[in-house]
C-alpha cells in the first residue's frame, strides 16, 4: 500500500496562500492507481482530515476509488469530516461538482460509520459514481478545524479503466460555518499582454490581447 499525506513540508513547486478569507493549497498532482491511499490535511495542522483510496477486488470484476471522513481511530478525520453527497441505490456517492456551484449546509454530506463515499467505480464492466471519467471535479466537504466546523472543496479526477483518482488542490473557508465555492481561492493567471490598443475617440478604446486557457472571463480595470 502507498500512503501520501498533503501538505507535509511540502515541495518547492506547492504553494498555500489565502484570498480574503479563503485559504487555498496547491499540490504536486498525485496519481493513486489500485492500493494507493493518500491523505488530505485540509487546515495543515499535521493531522489528515480526508483519504482517498483506489482498490478492486480479488475476482477483478470490481473497481472503486472512495473517500473517507471518519478514521479516527487511525488518527484520521473524525465524525464531523464529512463529504457532499448522497445515498445511490447501493452505495454512498460522493457528489460531483462543478466550478462555482455553492458548498454549505444547504448540500447533503454523507454520514455513516466512516463517512465514507464512492466516487468512481465499474461493476462488471458498468461505470457507477459521478467522479467516473468526468475529467477535473469538485468534491464539497466539511470538516473541524480548532473546534470550528469549516467548509471547503477538493479538486481531482477519477478513473475506472484503469482505476485512478488524481489529487491537484484544495481550498476552505477560514470562517467558521461560512459556505465556500468550488473552485474559490484560486490564484487568477497572469494577466495577458495587450497585443494591440486602438483608440475609438475620446470615449472608448479597442483592446487585443491573447487569449489565456482555462480563463472564464476577463475583468479590464482603467
Amino acid at each position: 500500500r502507498h500512503t501520501r499525506t498533503y501538505p507535509s513540508q511540502p515541495p518547492p513547486a506547492t504553494a498555500a496562500t489565502a484570498a480574503a478569507q479563503i485559504v487555498y493549497t496547491d499540490i504536486i498532482d498525485f496519481t493513486g492507481a489500485t492500493g494507493d491511499l493518500a491523505a488530505i490535511d485540509m487546515d495543515a495542522d499535521s493531522t489528515g482530515d480526508f483519504l482517498f483510496f483506489a482498490n478492486s477486488n480479488t475476482g477483478g470484476n470490481w473497481s472503486w476509488v472512495y473517500a473517507i471522513g471518519n478514521l479516527s481511530a487511525y488518527g484520521y478525520g473524525g465524525p464531523s469530516n464529512q463529504f457532499a453527497g448522497y445515498l445511490g441505490a447501493l452505495l454512498p456517492y460522493g457528489s460531483a461538482l462543478d466550478s462555482g456551484d455553492l458548498i454549505g449546509p444547504a448540500l447533503g454530506f454523507i454520514s455513516n460509520a466512516t463517512n465514507v463515499g464512492w466516487l468512481a467505480s465499474m461493476y462488471s464492466s458498468v461505470t457507477y459514481a459521478p467522479f467516473a471519467n468526468a475529467g477535473d471535479k469538485f468534491l464539497g466537504v466539511k470538516f473541524l478545524s480548532g473546534g470550528n466546523l469549516h467548509y471547503g472543496w477538493i479538486r481531482l479526477n477519477c478513473t475506472v479503466a484503469p482505476v485512478t483518482y488524481t489529487l491537484k488542490d484544495y481550498a476552505y473557508e477560514a470562517t467558521p460555518n461560512t459556505p465556500i465555492i468550488a473552485g474559490d481561492g484560486v490564484p487568477c493567471a497572469t494577466p495577458p499582454d495587450i497585443v494591440s490598443a486602438t483608440s475609438l475617440g475620446p470615449t472608448g478604446e479597442k483592446l487585443k490581447w491573447t487569449a489565456e486557457s482555462g480563463i472564464d472571463y476577463y475583468q479590464v480595470y482603467y
